[in-house]
This record gives C-alpha cells, sequence and structure tokens, in this order.
C-alpha cells in the first residue's frame, strides 16, 4: 500500500526531501539514515559507482554531449528515435 507522505528526513542533518523531489547524496559516509513521520514513508534509492564522464540533459534525454541531445531530438522528430523494437512476453 502506497501512502500520502509530507517529508522524510535524511542523514544525520535530517535534510527535509518533500513528496515528489529527489536528493543526491555524495559518497561520503557508511550510512543511508532516514526519518518518516507517523504516516510513514517511502523513497527509491539508486546507487552505482561513479562513472566519471560529462552528463548533458535535456527533458528526458540524458546524454554525455550536447551533439547528443540534439541527435536525439531530431530522430524523435524524424521517427527514427526508436531503433530496436523490443520483444515482450504479456502477463
Amino acid at each position: 500500500m502506497r501512502t500520502n507522505i509530507s517529508k522524510v528526513l535524511l542523514g544525520p542533518m535530517r535534510k527535509v526531501v518533500g513528496a515528489g523531489q529527489a536528493a543526491l547524496l555524495s559518497a561520503e559516509g557508511d550510512a543511508l539514515v532516514f526519518e518518516a513521520g507517523a504516516k510513514g514513508g517511502s523513497f527509491l534509492c539508486l546507487a552505482g559507482a561513479p562513472i566519471n564522464e560529462p552528463i548533458v540533459w535535456h527533458g528526458p534525454f540524458v546524454m554525455n554531449t550536447q551533439a547528443e541531445i540534439r541527435q536525439c531530438f531530431a530522430d524523435l522528430q524524424a521517427g527514427t528515435f526508436i531503433k530496436h523494437k523490443g520483444t515482450y512476453r504479456q502477463l
């Protein structure tokens, strides 16, 4: 069951992260501490090793260069953005 929450507090500094917000955490420390109110809370934690590459984003696209972003929009407008139709199994 998903509950509507107003905020989650993260870390020893109790940084407030409200519903619909995102937080970027540093690589420092060795624990993720969170606290929710009486109604509970939920969050999604994504983690990974740094890729040490430039990041450029515009709208839903995330690439490494502005040229790649422009190519995404050009492909989208030309109708060639989806280059491979994946297969899926209907449940």
